[in-house]
This record gives structure tokens, C-alpha cells and sequence, in this order.
């Protein structure tokens, strides 16, 4: 079946901001579909502002699919900026499949800036599917600053496939700069 929901969510904003934010639902399909779905939350502005929410969710999946779920997250803005947090979620698979998994992490920003951070999550495989998994870190900015930091995660492979996968790392910033750190991780393959 095709399943479309929408549900909104709280957020508290304490100056004046553009706020966006997206946070999406839990759902459970019982078999092989396609499934789209959208969560959406109450607002609460104090100050002016525009703020936008949405929330996205879990998935188990019992049967073979092409699942897409991404969700998003909370978001505390103690000054005027420009934010855009994206948080996305964990996902079971327990058959063959191609998966493409997204998640993002929470970020709390002490100043004025523009902040774009990812994060991604850790996905067991239990048969042999191509899959491409990336993990994006938190990130701690204490004055304004452009920055992007990328975060990928370590993959246990229970069988013969190809695998692809990076892993970056937490970095600490204590004055402005433009900053790009890679790392990437170990992987077994038996």
C-alpha cells in the first residue's frame, strides 16, 4: 500500500530566526511496498521568526523492498541565525535489498552562523545486497564560523558484497574557518 502522513511538532524559539526543520514519524509495514510518509508538529514562536517543522520515522520492513526513510531533529536556536538541521533514521533489513539509509544529528549553535551538519547511521546486513551506508558526526561550534563535517560509520558484512563505505570524524572548532575533515573506517569482510 502507499501510505502518506503528516504530523507537526514543538519547537521553542527564543529570538529572532528562519528556522527549518523536518521531523517525521514511527511506522510498521507489514509486507513488500513503498512507503512515504510524513510527520509533521506544533510550533511555539516567542519571538518573530518563521519556523517549519517536520519529523520522519523508524521503519522494520519483514519482506524484501527498497526502503527510503529519512527523519529529522530537534533544534534549540539561542540567537538570530540561519538553521538547517537535517537528522535521518535507523533501519533493520532482514532480507536482500538495495538500502539507502540517511542520518542526521542534533546541533545546538552558541552564535550567530550558518550551520549545515549530517549524520548518518550504522546498518546490519544479513545477506549478500550491494549497500552504501554514511554516518555524519555532532559538531560543536562555540563562535560563528562556516562549517562541514562529515561523519561515516563502521559496517559489519555477514557475507560476500560489495561494500563501500567511509567513515569521517568529530572535530572541535574554536575560532572562524573554513573547515573539511575526512577519515575513514575499517571494515571487515568475511
Amino acid at each position: 500500500m502507499v501510505l502518506d502522513v503528516k504530523y507537526k511538532c514543538q519547537v521553542k524559539v527564543p529570538e529572532c530566526m528562519v528556522l527549518d526543520v523536518k521531523y517525521k514519524c514511527r511506522v510498521k509495514v507489514p509486507e513488500c511496498m513503498v512507503l512515504g510518509v510524513k510527520y509533521k508538529c506544533r510550533v511555539i514562536v516567542p519571538g518573530c521568526g518563521v519556523l517549519e517543522v517536520k519529523y520522519k520515522c523508524w521503519v522494520k520492513v519483514p519482506g524484501c523492498m527498497v526502503l527510503e526513510v529519512k527523519y529529522k531533529c530537534r533544534v534549540k536556536v539561542p540567537e538570530c541565525m540561519v538553521l538547517e538541521v537535517k537528522y535521518k533514521c535507523r533501519v533493520k533489513v532482514p532480507e536482500s535489498m538495495v538500502l539507502d539509509v540517511k542520518y542526521k544529528c542534533r546541533v545546538k549553535v552558541p552564535e550567530c552562523m550558518v550551520l549545515e551538519v549530517k549524520y548518518k547511521c550504522r546498518v546490519k546486513v544479513p545477506e549478500c545486497m550491494v549497500l552504501e551506508v554514511k554516518y555524519k558526526c555532532r559538531v560543536k561550534v562555540p563562535e560563528s564560523m562556516v562549517l562541514e563535517v562529515k561523519y561515516k560509520c563502521r559496517v559489519k558484512v555477514p557475507e560476500s558484497m560489495v561494500l563501500e563505505v567511509k567513515y569521517k570524524c568529530r572535530v572541535k572548532v574554536p575560532k572562524c574557518m573554513g573547515l573539511d575533515v575526512k577519515y575513514k573506517c575499517r571494515v571487515k569482510v568475511p
